[in-house]
């Protein structure tokens, strides 16, 4: 039985997928097919296997399929890889994919086959996390004031915007919140960007509110 290798792989990422026999006795020729989705992989290269390594091997990659074939004028037996064909995932590719086998043939003799499957994980940058609090153009609001925004699928941490003018980078957090410095009847704005080790998303919407009080100027200082 002719087995194709499960493996994992990231997206852009390239990966070996092996395809091994089991228990064989005097094999001198083989040949098989694994079909594999080419929107999601791109076959590259073919190699004889460790159990193969003496077999000269002939191969045709179409669209959709690894086509291979190989021979030795000195059989061998036992079990273990024949061929290592090496994948590369779609930059955007993700799911189960699965590498199909047909065409068996050991020793001209049609055999059987277990399929493989390549799964491929792809990390995008999460999307723009959404405002809660304080509301946009709210006035009034109480110290101290507690910025909080909903979370964003695949985020790690939080870049926060905040400011009297345009927002400038205030803190870091992988939390939904952060607790923010204010001053009396002040108007403040804030956006927010989520963040992950594939990027950053694009700023939150921008928000304002006004503090409560009344609005107490800093003081030149002395000449």
């Amino acid at each position: 039985t002719l087995t194709v290798g499960s493996v994992s792989v990231k997206c852009g990422q390239s990966v070996n997928v092996n395809v091994s026999i089991s228990s064989t006795s005097g094999l001198l020729s083989l040949q098989f097919d694994v079909g594999y989705d080419s929107a999601k992989l791109t076959p590259s290269t073919i190699t004889s296997g460790s159990l193969t390594s003496g077999f000269s091997l002939a191969s045709n990659i179409t669209s959709s399929a690894v086509k291979i074939a190989m021979a030795s004028g000195s059989p061998v037996s036992g079990s273990g890889t024949v061929a290592t064909i090496r994948f590369t995932a779609g930059a955007a590719a993700t799911g189960a994919s699965t590498l199909s086998i047909s065409g068996i043939l050991v020793n001209d003799v049609a055999k059987s086959g277990n399929n493989g499957t390549v799964t491929i994980t792809c990390l995008q940058p999460p999307s723009a996390p959404t405002l809660k609090s304080p509301s946009n153009g709210a006035t009034n609001v109480a110290a101290p004031v507690k910025l909080q925004w909903n979370a964003s699928t695949g985020a790690d941490e939080y870049r926060v915007y905040f400011g009297t003018a345009s927002p400038q980078l205030y803190d870091t957090t992988s939390a939904t919140s952060l607790d923010v410095e204010t001053a009396t009847g002040t108007s403040y704005s804030w956006n927010v960007r989520a963040a992950n080790a594939a990027g950053t998303s694009n700023a939150s919407s921008t928000w304002s509110f006004t503090t409560s009080g009344p609005f107490c100027a800093t003081p030149d200082a002395p000449s």
